[in-house]
């Protein structure tokens, strides 16, 4: 038999559940996001992030279908000894708005190149395969979205209703820099029940390429 969660784990999870528009104060499913967020294809967090975007004034949904894909692989890159080269490429898809709109970027690029150039992603040491897996894993999100008789509208080159719609969708995980530049989550939860509220930033993100940048400056 499986051992049954202790008390702490699933007040926390229901907290979280309530917090993400699922469950009501005592604890009932309300609809209809509770069931489309239960039963969609991702991650609760995923999928309230891929429905919120269809909503104004993200309205981005083609996007965050893009997003929730990457995110559903691993990472795109490809091992590589010379870290030097590796570090290039990826710095040539970084932009200043964040690894997601990076991921984004990756996308985007793979999508133009991927007909005409077949070496492409592997030049800049892209896992062809797993773009591709992530084109699929897009289509049947976007398709997801349609059988609901949602929008799946584009933002174009306006990125900021994107980032917005992140903060928006997993404002759970929002975290701010302490005095020894770890981070720490924002919303009151007691190390006890839930140890993992102090975190570093993982140093192949963006934005740790971009400290370390000013540093050297």
């Amino acid at each position: 038999f499986m051992t049954p969660p202790c008390r702490d784990a699933i007040e926390l999870a229901l907290e979280e559940l309530y917090a993400l528009g699922a469950i009501d104060s005592e604890a009932r499913i309300i609809e209809p996001i509770g069931p489309r967020l239960v039963h969609g294809p991702l991650p609760v967090e995923l999928m309230r992030l891929l429905l919120l975007a269809t909503e104004p004034p993200h309205s981005c949904a083609a996007e965050a279908a893009v997003v929730c894909a990457m995110f559903s692989l691993r990472s795109p890159w490809l091992p590589s000894r010379n870290s030097e080269r590796l570090h290039a490429c990826k710095q040539s898809f970084a932009v200043h708005e964040g690894d997601v709109v990076t991921l984004l970027n990756v996308f985007r690029q793979f999508e133009v190149n991927r007909n005409d150039d077949a070496g492409w992603a592997e030049r800049h040491l892209l896992n062809h395969k797993l773009l591709a897996r992530a084109a699929q894993v897009q289509l049947q999100l976007v398709e997801h979205l349609q059988r609901l008789s949602l929008p799946v509208d584009s933002c174009v080159a306006e990125v900021q209703r994107l980032q917005r719609l992140m903060c928006a969708a997993l404002f759970l995980n929002a975290a701010r820099r302490v005095p020894n530049g770890a981070y720490r989550l924002c919303r009151p939860v007691a190390d006890a029940r839930a140890p993992d509220v102090h975190f570093q930033l993982h140093s192949g993100s963006v934005y740790a390429s971009m400290i370390h940048d000013d540093t050297l400056a």
